[in-house]
């Protein structure tokens, strides 16, 4: 019995010094090391692909539309490409590309060229840091959610807020903790390339529950902006700051979104509210949204407060392949006066 308790001893003795060679696990434990090592090792600086996810969309759209403003329809149509590649390493996703871009035209005006999102963004830190170059959304209340609305007739409410939606510039977003940033700072011309304008800084902070059934967000903005009643012309500039608020709830297949903001355009002030209920179907055949707004901003719509009511319902007719699909929309608002109704044929063929 003394004998094994000896050899137990001096076992137990060892260990406490760290000098015992006769660990039967210390392999197994130097590989579980050095293979976290490798997992938690900073990507590559020089892009390596050995792995991408390419997809590309090309979409062509007839659009009607009527309304107490004009004695006939007006028809209008476009012709999109969407583009979309993520590049992968040995090290994890070094970043991706995507271009959002139109030809549109109608019988009142010569065919247009619109740039929607156009950006590279790249990916440091295993998506904790993530720089933005190039024309993407203005990361401004809700437009800073990845909801997509380049297929809807309804948009959320930075375009009347603030009169833009996408801008040139450069961002940075990512996550930390339980926390969702973005900053950005752009030119503050909207669809325009144009170096005229000051420019502005944008930032926002968002929570969003681990079942993403809940959202909510802070945002600020500040700084010179080009402002226009169309994409078309170029705006006048116009310096003034905004705070905001934005929420969501999500609950079986529909959804709650709200944001709101207030500041001042030129000294008067300016606010701003939406509410939107959207629901959709768990194949994505059909698709239904109904939202209201008001803004006040003399900048954008004049001396008075505008509200609107906007209702829109879609439907996928076709779908071709994962991805393409034939989209019908139909969408009307009334604005307490003028009204509208506008129908919209989308046909979208993705190639992956």
């Amino acid at each position: 019995m003394i004998p094994w308790l000896v050899f137990l001893g001096a076992g137990t003795n060892a260990a406490a010094d760290g000098t015992t060679n006769d660990d039967p696990f210390a392999e197994i434990r130097e590989e579980r090391e050095a293979r976290s090592a490798d997992e938690e090792a900073t990507p590559a600086l020089a892009a390596e692909p050995v792995a991408d996810d390419p997809g590309l969309g090309l979409e062509l759209i007839g659009r009607l539309g009527a309304s107490d403003r004009n004695a006939e329809p007006v028809l209008s149509g476009g012709l999109g490409l969407d583009l979309f590649r993520r590049v992968v390493t040995d090290s994890g996703t070094w970043g991706s590309f995507e271009a959002q871009v139109r030809l549109v035209w109608d019988k009142l005006q010569s065919p247009n060229f619109e740039v929607h999102n156009l950006f590279l963004e790249k990916r440091f830190l295993f998506g904790r840091l993530n720089l933005v170059l190039g024309h993407f959304q203005v990361p401004f209340n809700l437009e800073a959610l990845p909801i997509d609305t380049h297929t809807t007739l309804i948009q959320l409410g930075n375009r009347r807020a603030l009169g833009l939606k996408h801008d040139w510039g450069a961002g940075l977003r990512g996550q930390l903790a339980a926390i969702d940033y973005d900053l950005a700072y752009s030119l503050g011309s909207g669809m325009r390339f144009d170096l005229d304008t000051r420019g502005m800084a944008t930032g926002r902070l968002g929570w969003t529950s681990a079942a993403d059934t809940l959202g909510l967000g802070l945002s600020a903005i500040g700084g010179e902006r080009q402002v226009a009643t169309t994409l078309r012309e170029a705006g006048e500039p116009v310096t003034g700051w905004r705070v905001g608020a934005d929420l969501f709830y999500r609950i079986l297949f529909m959804r709650l979104l709200a944001e709101a903001s207030a500041g001042q355009d030129r000294g008067r002030r300016v606010l701003g509210l939406l509410v939107r209920l959207e629901g959709e179907s768990y194949d994505d055949l059909w698709h239904a949204a109904m939202q209201y707004g008001v803004n006040e901003s003399p900048a954008v719509h004049g001396p008075d407060p505008t509200h609107r009511v906007e209702l829109e319902a879609a439907l996928r007719l076709l779908l071709l392949s994962h991805g393409s699909f034939l989209r019908i929309n139909v969408a009307t608002h009334d604005q307490g006066g003028p009204w509208s109704l506008v129908g919209t044929a989308m046909l979208y063929l993705r190639f992956d």
